[in-house]
């Protein structure tokens, strides 16, 4: 079922059961590679999915899709939708360039065990050289030291003469080794698709493999990528740069108008030096103003005061005459 419903959504899209009006921006559905919509997915079947152990993609690879996304303004070189479709790439490539290595360091290393047994076979110089120090061993094994002191000696001498025969199997079998070694065919690893080969017959036919004609587009889209991520990050300097351009121009075009007004420029500044030389004056005359009117409500108070205390005292005269007045009576 989930197989069937997968196929579905490859062919018609994820929003194949919906209205036509409701459909909008189908790509950017989770279900979508966005490797696929930028152009490249290494890890779909018609590139590297399911060879070499490499797991085929399981998102929806859809040509409509990817066609409406190009017409849109989310597939535009300089959108941000744009950007993660060529992160998402970038980061897929890496990854099956890794494989790649692992995959040619197998190769190489069960190729070179291939060609180690199958070089020269076993060297019948050594097996000789072998032959001859262990027939002297069963010689001494044989004889009986206890019989007689000359058996004895006997023994020891052949005991002596095997250990000096085994000791020259042992450096000649060492040296041949490493003559065969350097005598046989080394095995190397295509820089393509990391197939070991051992010929240029054996070249001539890892060539027409798909995995070979695969990573080669997989070498052809990192080329791509990193030329556009060099493109974008020369853009982003120069968008950087040219406030700080634009400002200099500013400056110097303000420079170039203050030498063209000459005089006017001069009178504008005597008649700005006059008016802040007039503003101090104005500032004194209002301050003697101020002094002025609070020099007259002080006095004003004072003779309120005075008043009020004569009023006083006149009322308290003739309460006291009311008084004696009263007395007399």
């Amino acid at each position: 079922m989930n197989r069937a419903k997968a196929m579905l959504d490859a062919l018609m899209g994820p929003s194949r059961d919906l209205a036509p009006n409701a459909k909008k921006d189908e790509w950017r559905d989770r279900t979508v590679c966005k490797g696929f919509l930028g152009g490249f997915c290494p890890y779909d079947k018609a590139v590297l999915g399911g060879r070499r152990s490499i797991p085929a993609c399981d998102k929806i690879h859809n040509e409509i899709l990817r066609e409406a996304f190009n017409n849109h303004a989310d597939g535009a070189p300089d959108s941000r939708f744009r950007r993660d479709c060529d992160d998402q790439m970038s980061r897929d490539i890496a990854d099956v360039l890794a494989l790649r290595e692992s995959y040619a360091n197998e190769q190489r290393n069960n190729k070179n065990a291939e060609l180690k047994i199958r070089k020269t076979g076993n060297n019948k110089d050594v097996g000789r050289k072998k032959r001859k120090a262990m027939e002297i061993k069963e010689q001494a094994d044989l004889i009986d030291d206890t019989e007689d002191v000359q058996m004895a000696l006997k023994k020891q001498q052949l005991l002596e003469e095997f250990a000096l025969r085994l000791e020259e199997y042992e450096a000649f079998a060492k040296e041949q080794e490493k003559m065969e070694d350097a005598a046989a065919p080394k095995c190397q690893s295509c820089k393509v698709c990391g197939g070991a080969y051992s010929g240029d017959h054996e070249y001539q036919q890892i060539i027409k493999y798909k995995a070979h004609s695969a990573y080669l587009q997989v070498e052809e889209w990192k080329k791509k990528l990193e030329e556009k991520k060099e493109a974008r990050a020369k853009q982003r300097l120069e968008e950087a740069l040219k406030p700080k351009v634009e400002d200099k121009v500013e400056d110097a075009s303000k420079k170039g108008d203050g030498k063209s007004e000459g005089k006017g420029d001069s009178a504008k500044k005597r008649s700005r030096s006059k008016s802040k030389e007039a503003k101090p004056r104005r500032k004194c005359s209002r301050s003697r103003s101020r002094d002025r009117s609070r020099d007259k409500r002080k006095s004003g108070k004072k003779q309120s005061r005075s008043r009020s205390r004569a009023r006083n005292k006149s009322s308290g005269d003739k309460k006291e005459r009311q008084r004696s007045r009263e007395r007399r009576r």
